[in-house]
């Protein structure tokens, strides 16, 4: 998942789901994937694709401030979830603007947390379509079968911030993953260098006019 921000404060938060070769023939047909619901909350989704090599399916939604992309990440992770103290500021300062953005992601190491009752009772009543004993002859319940890796990328960095979360194995990890950057704002330095060379030649003229005055005493 990567917030990508911009630079009047909103941003994009995209999310890629890819499966490996024994995962994707778990799925079954690409068209099984059913998106109605997301495109309906606004996200745009890019249709599932394998032909270059792990079963990829995006998707992406924007935001317009801080409180937006708190409420974009509970839909992707839950309310009161995986993703919570997320933040997104943008400050003016002289002849500079910073940028900062950030959120505490926790995980239980167990995949279901990202399902929820709804998506629970369609399957059954079980969080991922699985018995405990099927996820473990699976290998869900593996450390590393599964990760979620969140990337921030602000205005300016020249590199993002990126953290990955092991989702399997049963251990709870909770880390904040945070940017901040930092824009010059060159045409206030350009009228600074302007306004500093227009006293300089103001103060040329007005030694230039004593020095006449001077000479015609």
């Amino acid at each position: 998942m990567t917030i990508a921000g911009a630079e009047d404060g909103s941003g994009t938060v995209s999310v890629a789901v890819s499966l490996d070769d024994q995962a994707a023939q778990a799925l079954g047909d690409d068209t099984g994937a059913v998106v109605e619901d997301l495109t309906a909350a606004g996200w745009e989704i890019t249709e599932p694709s394998s032909a270059d090599g792990p079963w990829i399916m995006s998707g992406s939604k924007g935001y317009s401030n801080s409180d937006e992309l708190s409420a974009v990440l509970e839909e992707v992770g839950g309310v009161d979830g995986v993703f919570s103290d997320t933040f997104s500021t943008v400050e003016s300062g002289f002849a500079k603007i910073t940028y900062a953005a950030g959120t505490t992601v926790t995980v239980t190491g167990d995949p279901a947390q990202f399902s929820d009752a709804a998506l629970t009772q369609l399957l059954g009543g079980l969080a991922l379509g699985r018995t405990p004993e099927e996820a473990v002859f699976e290998g869900l319940s593996e450390p590393g079968a599964a990760t979620l890796v969140v990337e921030i990328n602000l205005p300016g960095s020249s590199e993002p911030s990126s953290e990955t979360f092991d989702l399997t194995g049963g251990e709870t990890q909770s880390t904040t993953v945070a940017a901040e950057s930092t824009i010059n704002d060159s045409n206030v330095w350009k009228l600074l260098v302007i306004g500093i060379a227009g006293v300089g030649v103001g103060a040329v003229i007005l030694v230039w006019g004593v020095r006449r005055r001077g000479l015609k005493a």
